[in-house]
């Protein structure tokens, strides 16, 4: 089986992509804050995606303190949260103890995250990625009411544990 992609530059130059593994899973995890359009069609998500926030806190209770940490929480364009958690294919764990801690954390992100928290964590997010948030997400919402965006939300799950996503690069 070739595991190999190949592009067509600009100047119809062939480039070769090989397959290879991650060294982590926060390098897989960078390149999906920064490109969430790989996770579209994913678990159920439609169209575009927008970054609230990397290691996102999740309390257990009201008022408490964070007990743990979502690998990325993104909102799609009808306001509906979509939890992101990256697992690498060598993580032995069994598949049934990362549901659980999924579900671990969208029920209690249900019962604990107020609005302004994941307004807060999305504005820190885009002002320390250099970007204004009130632009970034006029951008994303297409002239959308910012407001019934934020109002909007339910929550879906999205677990990346594909065995499969390997990143690719050019042979020099």
């Amino acid at each position: 089986m070739n595991t190999s992609i190949f592009v067509i530059g600009a100047d119809n130059r062939l480039n070769e992509f090989r397959r290879t593994d991650y060294g982590s899973e926060d390098v897989f995890q960078k390149i999906l804050a920064d490109h969430p359009a790989m996770l579209t069609g994913a678990a159920g998500t439609k169209g575009k995606l927008i970054l609230v926030q990397r290691e996102q806190p999740v309390p257990d209770q009201m008022e408490g303190a964070e007990r743990w940490s979502l690998d990325h929480l993104f909102l799609d364009a009808d306001g509906v949260p979509v939890l992101v958690e990256v697992k690498q294919a060598s993580d032995t764990r069994a598949r049934r103890e990362v549901v659980a801690q999924m579900l671990d954390y969208a029920a209690n992100a249900v019962a604990y995250w107020p609005i302004d928290r994941i307004i807060s964590a999305y504005n820190e997010t885009t002002v320390l990625a250099g970007r204004n948030p009130d632009q970034d997400l006029s951008t994303f919402l297409d002239g959308g009411e910012p407001e019934s965006f934020w109002r909007a939300g339910r929550i879906q799950f999205a677990l990346w544990s594909n065995p499969n996503a390997v990143r690719c690069r050019p042979d020099l």
